[in-house]
């Protein structure tokens, strides 16, 4: 599954629709369109997964009973980006939408009013989460409350969902399988007869062992028929035939998603506050199944409030037997999500200023170049070294020199970069151009990722992720056919490196190079270039609807249309000046 993005009520947007990132995923719009604003929040979300602790606010709000706190979403975190949002007010969006929650006796009235809550949906790896932080835009507050957080492990198809806001829990078995249209009715269905068939056999053979094991097989998926079509209700034993029937009957209803739902009550996982939350929510989850529940005891009270609370209990206690089936999906879910946050890094490149300066100080924190010298020369990648040598390969292209050396004045405070051209001279990387300035730059940066994440042989990874690099203009003072051979910088990383990269781009010869690439790979059919291009191209129009793709035909032109002002706009002046030339008006 490819990692995603989408949110509502941030910043922009009131709804930003949640997109798929490819491989080389460009954003493209103009001015104002929206595009850092889809980095942010994936920036903000990933921030958050990492750092996210319920004992945050235990240490800010020591009044706060821990069971019914909730998470705080910080928009100020700078540990492994500065997203330069702050405040809760800054993140919220300004204009007014629609609340559905606010609405008159005739329920046919809808009000407008400012949104003081936002979504976020994002997909990193197998998992899809979901974030729902509200705060008070009037306060200068640097954080949001966490009111639900909502997990789905798309391998082994269930959700995990804590609501801190109502204080509950659920867990969710859902079905994914759509390319073979198997509906989850048709699953449970099928996981009936299959039980009821092997508890039969095992009656007829009398294997007490394989009877026991087949009974609660049985009573699982029974306990999943009920839970799904809302049926709790003791003493409502249905026959084969009519659980057969019904299963037959919900054939017919479309949109069916869930195989099982069990909405619990909120507890928490006391010993493990100081993990991130993200586990936390698993482990709630996974703690309520093996917990044994206490019974309501009936001294004193009204039979009737005793019987409809011994009704719940015995409710729950079904929902811990189902649920403890499930144990081994719990214990790998976790295991996967601990893996994907030790995996998981975003590497930001920024638009930065280049400078003429002949010797790096990285005593100045601001200084990007400064920074990103430092970062190469700590790694100590040397001539031979495959990251170096991706820096030569690729300045040669960028005709910047056919060699550099750097050298540490004063190790870890003062460098010098030089560069060797093809007479043979030696200048400083100062005395180039602004625009080789700016490549060599992006080329030692990337050199720095790639070692960074090259796969270690000694260390196993579970369905390893590949770190997210997000560039923001990187045509920055290239020359046009210069521009064009970042496309072939960004597919040499993509295919041959496995890098995945979000690139925000005002670059017309970067597109249409990336379509050149695109025709020139030759796909055999719209399947195979769904399956295997590399490029995704989303538009941001100005004027506040939502962002689409482009989507690359086999030709490799697009299907749709950039809005006005990008891929017309050389044609629109062209024009002008044939009309102009043949003394048309």
């Amino acid at each position: 599954m490819s990692n995603t993005i989408g949110f509502s009520n941030f910043r922009r947007f009131a709804n930003f629709p949640e997109i798929n990132l490819g491989n080389i995923t460009i954003l493209v719009g103009g001015n104002n369109s929206g595009k850092s604003t889809i980095v942010k929040a994936l920036l903000l979300c990933v921030d958050n997964l990492l750092l996210m602790r319920i004992s945050d606010r235990r240490r800010s709000e020591s009044k706060s009973p821990l069971a019914l706190s909730m998470p705080i979403f910080r928009f100020d975190a700078n540990e492994y980006h500065d997203v330069k949002i702050k405040e809760f007010a800054r993140a919220i969006h300004n204009k007014p939408v629609e609340d559905n929650d606010i609405i008159n006796a005739l329920k046919e009235i809808k009000r407008k009013s400012l949104p003081s809550t936002m979504t976020f949906k994002f997909t990193l790896g197998q998992f899809r989460f979901t974030f729902v932080v509200s705060g008070n835009r009037d306060d200068r507050s640097t954080t949001g409350d966490v009111e639900r957080i909502a997990i789905e492990d798309t391998k082994s198809h269930v959700r995990y969902t804590n609501d801190y806001k109502g204080h509950s829990l659920s867990y969710e078995v859902i079905n994914t399988d759509f390319e073979e249209q198997i509906t989850l009715t048709k699953k449970l269905l099928k996981d009936y007869r299959d039980a009821k068939s092997a508890l039969d056999k095992a009656n007829e053979d009398g294997d007490l062992e394989a009877i026991t094991s087949m009974t609660a097989s049985l009573d699982k998926v029974k306990m999943q028929i009920n839970s799904m079509l809302n049926r709790d209700k003791e003493g409502e034993e249905l026959s084969d035939n009519e659980l057969v029937k019904i299963l037959k009957d919900n054939l017919f209803k479309k949109n069916e998603t869930k195989v099982a739902y069990f909405d619990l009550p909120f507890s928490v996982s006391i010993n493990e506050v100081n993990e991130p939350v993200v586990l936390n929510v698993i482990s709630n989850i996974h703690n309520f199944a093996t917990t044994n529940g206490v019974a309501p005891k009936g001294e004193g009270k009204d039979p009737n409030e005793y019987g409809a609370d011994m009704q719940h209990f015995m409710i729950l206690e079904r929902y811990r037997e189902a649920m403890r089936q499930d144990e081994h999906i719990f214990i790998q879910s976790r295991r996967d999500l601990n893996t994907l946050l030790k995996q998981i890094k975003i590497e930001y490149i920024s638009a930065h200023a280049a400078n003429q300066n002949t010797i790096y100080n990285t005593a100045d924190l601001n200084d990007y170049i400064a920074q990103t010298v430092h970062g190469f020369w700590r790694e100590k990648i040397a001539p031979g070294d495959r990251e170096y040598e991706f820096v030569r390969e690729w300045m040669q292209r960028f005709e910047i020199g056919i060699d550099f050396k750097i050298d540490a004045l004063v190790p870890g405070e003062a460098y010098t970069v030089s560069i060797t051209e093809e007479s043979g001279s030696i200048v400083p990387l100062a005395d180039k151009g602004m625009g080789s300035i700016q490549m060599m730059i992006l080329l030692l940066r990337l050199a720095t990722i790639l070692f960074k994440y090259k796969p270690n042989s000694t260390e196993e990874f579970y369905d390893w992720v590949s770190p997210i690099i997000v560039i923001e203009e990187p045509e920055q003072n290239l020359h046009p056919k210069m521009q064009s051979f970042l496309a072939d910088l960004f597919y040499q990383l993509a295919r041959c490196e496995n890098m995945k990269m979000l690139i925000e781009t005002h670059s017309e010869y970067l597109i249409r190079k990336s379509q050149v690439i695109v025709s020139e790979e030759n796909f055999a059919d719209e399947e195979d270039l769904n399956d295997n291009n590399q490029f995704m191209v989303y538009y941001l129009p100005n004027d506040d609807t939502v962002p689409y793709k482009m989507q690359y035909t086999i030709s490799g032109r697009f299907a749709n249309k950039f809005g006005e002002g990008f891929f017309d706009e050389a044609g629109k002046a062209n024009l002008i000046t044939l009309r102009k030339e043949k003394g048309l008006k």
